[in-house]
């Protein structure tokens, strides 16, 4: 029997020796009755998931599936989706994992980790509330995490690598925003291209002031403004907010045509903002003396109680509002942006 024991865990090293990364770590039954798993995560959202994990499927010495049984009900819900839930029952089956083992009361651990979703959950997706409900109000449901799940490696029986189940994949299935799949450093980026895009329509807007007696641009909407200083930027793609939160770049119309000698304070008077934050809960704003930064929400908050300033001068009557039009009708030069 011992001999048998050891043959199969000899096998279970070998199938898993692809993802193997550490030799067991050792944790003591205080650190797992409280939760400490180490290095581990005691819980990951999705996108979290380290690069290095794969998804397998372990057969088990014991184990139950509540799911299985229930399968042929999915047909029974909105059959549109049921391509999907098969798809997600077969990301909640499996473990992903790089290998690493851990050792506790003499025993050794595969490190897991497994979709913390509840089987009715699933159901509840194609229509089915309960066993007596198959026409309940389909909700969407929260987005799931990976709980940490250390399995013993006597009772592996075997283990099967799912080389087609991939983290964006499962990303996708669960409807997880492209900015938190997006690659370290990628919405970054996108921030500070949409800042220098700001001050560059800032910029245009000070040197049409400065061919126009002083004057900001007498508009009634933000792409009057931009048809109007188009000629000075020659770049309609600096007017659109990279934003993954969606929103746009807006003029503030507070100071529409205002001769910019009777704004009295223009480091601190919003010239353009942006309409949403960014997932850090900044947005970008310039400001009439030509500076742009990115400010806080509560930053915004007292800001944008000022977007209309006082004793501001103006020219009596304000540019055509067919100019919004117009701006639609602008196309990029040959070779140019």
């Amino acid at each position: 029997m011992l001999n048998l024991r050891l043959l199969r865990l000899g096998m279970v090293g070998v199938l898993l020796a692809p993802y193997a990364v550490v030799l067991a770590q050792g944790l003591s039954t205080i650190d797992l009755v409280k939760g400490n798993y180490g290095k581990y995560a005691t819980s990951l959202k999705l996108a979290d998931l380290p690069e290095d994990y794969a998804a397998v499927k372990l057969s088990l010495s014991s184990s139950t599936d509540p799911i299985s049984s229930l399968l042929p009900l999915f047909s029974m819900g909105n059959r549109g989706n049921d391509k999907d839930l098969a798809a997600k029952y077969r990301y909640v089956q499996c473990y992903w994992t790089n290998g690493d083992t851990v050792r506790s009361m003499n025993r050794e651990f595969l490190v897991t980790y497994k979709l913390d979703v509840e089987w009715m959950e699933i159901l509840s997706q194609s229509g089915i509330d309960n066993a007596n409900s198959l026409n309940a109000t389909k909700t969407k449901a929260p987005e799931p995490v990976l709980k940490i799940n250390l399995v013993a490696m006597d009772s592996i029986l075997g283990v099967s690598p799912c080389p087609e189940m991939k983290k964006q994949v499962l990303l996708s299935l669960y409807g997880v925003p492209d900015w938190q799949i997006d690659p370290p450093g990628r919405v970054q980026a996108q921030q500070a291209a949409t800042l220098s895009n700001v001050k560059q329509i800032g910029l245009g807007l000070i040197m049409y002031s400065g061919d126009w007696d002083d004057n900001l641009p007498y508009t009634q909407d933000s792409k009057s403004t931009w048809y109007v200083i188009y000629p000075y930027v020659k770049n309609l793609g600096i007017f659109k907010t990279l934003n993954p939160n969606g929103g746009m770049i807006r003029f503030n119309m507070g100071v529409s045509g205002a001769v910019e000698s009777s704004i009295s304070s223009p480091a601190d008077t919003v010239l353009l903002y942006e309409t949403e934050p960014w997932p850090d809960g900044r947005r970008v704003v310039a400001f009439c003396d030509g500076h742009a930064k990115l400010v806080t929400q509560e930053a915004w908050a007292e800001i944008s109680k000022h977007l209309t300033p006082t004793g501001i001068k103006r020219p009596k009557k304000p540019l055509p509002t067919t100019y919004d039009a117009e701006f639609d009708k602008l196309k990029p030069p040959a070779g140019g942006h």
